[in-house]
């Protein structure tokens, strides 16, 4: 299997059908509870997977291509994933909201409650309960109206879950064409600390600071240890989770110079040393 690229390819079309059905059982499991999942949304997460199933055949096709995709594969199938349980977590309204969850939830639970009456509840019961007498009967759902979802198509199109992705794919390619051409392994053997240290902290600088102004990588004020109510020392850590992600970024950088940094301290030592 290293070698066949149409077997990788058959692995992501189904890892993308078995995302959509996903996604519509989830659609299907809100419109139970009363409330909509965005169907723009779950067409962005189709169309990302959908283009990273391809890339493989591109590059077979157009840059001769013939090393092994299991973990391309194996990433692709993370990635669908981590969508999926977004999908699932960011379209509920008990989960998104900060302030209403419990009004939320309530929504949810009385919604359960009237079709479970209405599947198994006599007319006698439903008349003494003020409702139509009406026989036990199954739930349209079509005749109901939901809470809709309040997701734009330019919201989507233009938050971090949409960029971020499409960003990662551009740099994909391009690092993967670079890294072909003999010119740029030879400056990466020459400079690779540096090209190393530069790559690592400039996106992730970058990153942060969009992160403080824009929903990136995710909505993180939507989670209780982003509330800065709880602690908040100025505009850097104005939250725990704030501080949380900076020592780890800090951490990341440090162990990557402690490992990859080569320098023979030994000079050090013997220009501190004094001649007696």
């Amino acid at each position: 299997m290293k070698n066949r690229t149409s077997s990788h390819f058959f692995i992501l079309v189904l890892i993308v059908l078995v995302t959509a059905i996903a996604h519509y059982s989830i659609y299907y499991g809100a419109l139970i509870r009363g409330y909509e999942t965005s169907d723009v949304t779950a067409g962005r997460n189709l169309f990302l997977l959908s283009l990273l199933a391809i890339i493989p055949i591109f590059l077979k096709n157009f840059v001769r291509y013939k090393g092994s995709w299991t973990l391309y594969t194996a990433a692709v199938l993370l990635f669908s994933m981590g969508l999926t349980v977004q999908y699932r977590l960011f379209s509920d309204p008990e989960y998104t909201s900060r302030k209403d969850k419990a009004q939320a939830r309530q929504e949810k639970i009385r919604t359960l409650q009237l079709h479970y009456i209405q599947q198994t509840y006599s007319a006698d019961k439903k008349q003494m309960m003020g409702l139509p007498p009406t026989p036990p009967s199954p739930v349209d759902l079509s005749k109901e109206t939901p809470r809709p979802a309040t997701e734009s198509l330019s919201e989507v199109l233009l938050s971090g879950n949409t960029v971020n992705p499409m960003l990662g794919i551009i740099g994909l390619l391009i690092t993967f064409l670079a890294m072909r051409r003999e010119k740029v392994l030879e400056i990466l053997q020459k400079n690779g600390f540096l090209v190393g240290l530069a790559l690592l902290v400039i996106p992730l600088t970058v990153l942060r600071a969009l992160s403080y102004v824009f929903p990136v990588p995710i909505n993180f004020t939507n989670l209780e240890l982003f509330d800065p109510s709880i602690y908040g020392a100025n505009f850097i850590l104005k939250s725990l989770g704030d501080l949380f992600i900076n020592s780890i970024l800090f951490i990341w950088v440090v162990l990557f110079v402690r490992y990859h940094f080569k320098y023979d301290f030994s000079k050090i030592k013997l220009f501190l040393c004094i001649p007696s």
